[in-house]
């Protein structure tokens, strides 16, 4: 294509854009060049002039765009995978899109009008898919970098294998109109690179009670990460504790103390120490605590908590009194979540 000038390419991106429309409203099939050039405003000569190659050329265009759609929709989410709580955050979004697309797939349907073994439609897609893996591997590799997950894991390897789940879950979708295949395949991935964390404890290799057990498989997802995060911090700091389920919530023991964790709507609640074993951190953050003994904490808040101002609490909440000392700030009671 040759080089356009600044009000060309502007002509150019609208007469995209203006097809892109008309195709969503009413289908590949049924937009004709007619139909382009009446909602664009432009005359037949002007849209030869940029698509000399007529509706094809149009078309693979437009499929372009909806690549591009397809990346931006998961932004800013996509480009700052820094964190846990980050991760989530695009899980989200790329649910949220696809829910919002629902069955009608605009470069789905572009490509199998192109042809899918056609040089133009393989090239819109091998993009699409070199840059979306892209973006995934760099989020990997941050959190190698941050120690999140070993420095050993093929990061590359590890987002194909995310991708390819995401591509799977998004043909089922297509085929059935049910998520639940995207998001098993979204919550699987982000729990399986988790699980490569350099440091972490597998749940499944603590003392645990069944009860508790089922209620920490049973927590959403936007709030797994946190509990994981505490969960680990305790056994680090406690590798004998017990985990049961008492006051109807997840409840880590060593000797005669307890630290409550329960899991609520709006994020993570710690309950049990008395109001000198909280390791400062009330009297740094005074908006997080609920009541003596008991600290509030949302995905958001915890972002900007430290690992060493929650292993304070930690050990302030568990590390074995002098006997004779009472513990107070009991748990409020709970349901487990469903």
């Amino acid at each position: 294509m040759p080089v356009l000038t600044a009000k060309g390419a502007a002509t150019r991106q609208r007469i995209v854009e203006g097809a892109a429309a008309e195709i969503r409203e009413n289908g590949v099939a049924a937009t004709t060049l007619d139909d382009v050039r009446s909602r664009t405003g432009t005359s037949k000569g002007q849209l030869f002039h940029y698509f000399p190659g007529g509706k094809e050329e149009l078309l693979l265009a437009v499929a372009r765009h909806e690549a591009g759609r397809v990346l931006s929709d998961q932004q800013p989410h996509l480009s700052a995978l820094t964190s846990w709580e980050a991760w989530l955050r695009w899980r989200d979004a790329v649910v949220d899109r696809y829910r919002g697309q629902g069955q009608h797939c605009p470069l789905n349907v572009l490509v199998s009008q192109l042809g899918r073994g056609t040089p133009g439609a393989q090239a819109v897609l091998g993009e699409l898919m070199r840059q979306w893996q892209g973006e995934i591997t760099v989020g990997i590799r941050h959190m190698q970098d941050a120690g999140e997950v070993r420095a050993e894991l093929d990061a590359g390897r590890t987002a194909a294998a995310l991708l390819a789940g995401i591509q799977g879950g998004v043909v089922m979708m297509l085929s059935s109109g049910r998520l639940t295949h995207l998001e098993a395949a979204l919550d699987v991935g982000i729990e399986h690179l988790r699980g490569a964390g350099s440091t972490a404890v597998p749940v499944q290799n603590v003392r645990m009670d069944d009860a508790a057990r089922a209620y920490i498989d049973a927590i959403e997802p936007a709030h797994r990460p946190l509990f994981d995060r505490l969960h680990q911090l305790v056994v680090e700091e406690f590798p004998d504790a017990d985990v049961v389920l008492s006051h109807a919530m997840p409840t880590f023991s060593v000797g005669d103390q307890r630290l409550h964790v329960g899991v609520w709507k709006h994020g993570v609640s710690l309950y049990g120490w008395d109001g000198a074993s909280d390791g400062g951190i009330v009297a740094r953050r005074p908006e997080l605590s609920s009541g003596r003994g008991t600290l509030r904490l949302r995905p958001r808040d915890a972002e900007q908590i430290s690992d060493d101002e929650l292993r304070a609490l930690v050990r302030g909440a568990l590390t074995p009194r002098q006997r004779g000392r009472r513990v107070s700030g009991r748990p409020r009671p709970g349901r487990a979540p469903r």
